[in-house]
């Protein structure tokens, strides 16, 4: 039978050891995994918008459609839609950041009253995410707007002097789409 000194060094080495096996294996950074790989989640870098727009040949002739952004270096940018079928890639890095889609009349255009106008307009746009670990994922359509109205001159200028199609993409401050 052990005597009671030995017993309390045997515990006593015991519980120093695991003392010093919880510090030691402790000391790695909490990013660190298995073999030294991060386990750090990954960030956003950067938001491509990838934009598909459809207009009729009425609303380029008699609006302009413009897209608004800041690049990556904060300046505004301002872009006009000029053609019936328009895609567009746009990288944005600083976040939060917003795109803005909007049509208004063109000036010194005169449209007759009782004059038909087809109004046909698609905008469809999904995110392209990439990460600080430089992997990407591209996303499902978020947004897809597809309208078709016919109005009289008349009723074509209420709805420019109202100037109610105006379209906002929302990208929040970790780089993701907020607008739905």
């Amino acid at each position: 039978m052990m005597n009671k000194s030995k017993l309390l060094y045997a515990i006593a080495t015991l519980v120093f050891g695991m003392a010093f096996t919880a510090t030691v294996s402790s000391c790695g950074s909490d990013d660190d995994g298995i073999n030294g790989e991060s386990t750090k989640t990954p960030t956003v870098a950067a938001t491509t918008i990838h934009l598909d727009i459809k207009l009729s040949e009425n609303l380029i002739e008699y609006t302009d459609f413009i897209i608004k952004y800041k690049n990556d270096q904060g300046k505004d940018v301002t872009e006009p839609v000029n053609t019936t079928a328009f895609q567009k890639n746009i990288t944005i890095t600083r976040f939060p950041s917003t795109i803005t889609l909007t049509y208004t009349k063109k000036e010194g255009v005169i449209i007759e009253p009782d004059e038909k106008i087809t109004i046909k307009h698609s905008i469809s746009y999904y995110p392209i995410y990439t990460m600080s670990d430089g992997t990407t994922g591209e996303t499902t359509l978020l947004r897809g707007y597809d309208d078709e109205t016919e109005l009289t001159g008349a009723q074509f200028e209420m709805l420019m002097q109202q100037q109610l199609d105006t379209y906002t993409i929302s990208i929040d401050k970790n780089g993701y789409i907020t607008t739905q």
